[in-house]
């Protein structure tokens, strides 16, 4: 089933992990969970679907859960927050979602791992994830005025605030989004 939504989101740069916690517990944030998420990042050969998307990825969460996603281009160019249409689609196993894929002539070319911990503030989420190397990364996501709202609250005002998707994020640290060794249909969880 397609899952389709308008994703607003930011990214802090550099925050204190503890202090974030805290904070949000005094906020009465809840804790969604803790997971390991591995993004494989899709290139296709065909033009008019490489005209459309801004980016397309196959995730898995834990082994547990697979997730085809899809982010066009926005109608409207925001430069304070990401702002993409995104496809969401839940495929039962990996193996089927690289059959979907390699049936639209995708193949996976990058992919990266990270440990992300969630927590929720009625529909607003926080999620803070964590990269080999790098010091942790928080994403606010919802309506722009919420996460202004939780910017100051959480007083991260002075913190460094970046829309950059993950290959110019891992830039920014000096580092690369790791290259597929294999093809697709071998790739393991």
């Amino acid at each position: 089933m397609f899952e389709n939504i308008i994703e607003t989101e930011i990214k802090i740069l550099w925050v204190s992990y503890p202090l974030l916690i805290r904070n949000l517990k005094k906020l009465w944030a809840h804790k969604v969970g803790t997971q390991y998420i591995r993004d494989r990042y899709v290139d296709t050969a065909d033009k008019s679907l490489k005209k459309q998307w801004k980016s397309a990825r196959l995730r898995s969460y834990g082994g547990e859960k697979f997730e085809i996603t899809i982010k066009t281009k926005p109608e409207q160019a925001n430069i304070d927050y990401k702002v993409r249409a995104e496809e969401n689609l839940t495929v039962p196993t990996l193996a089927a979602g690289k059959v979907l894929l390699q049936m639209m002539w995708c193949q996976c070319k990058r992919y990266k791992e990270k440990i992300r911990v969630t927590y929720k503030i009625w529909q607003t989420t926080f999620d803070v994830d964590f990269y080999d190397d790098m010091p942790p990364v928080l994403e606010i996501e919802w309506e722009q005025n919420e996460i202004n709202h939780y910017i100051r609250k959480l007083r991260l005002h002075d913190h460094q605030q970046v829309t950059r998707w993950a290959k110019k994020l891992f830039k920014h640290y000096g580092k690369k989004v790791n290259k597929m060794k294999m093809p697709m249909s071998e790739v393991r969880l």
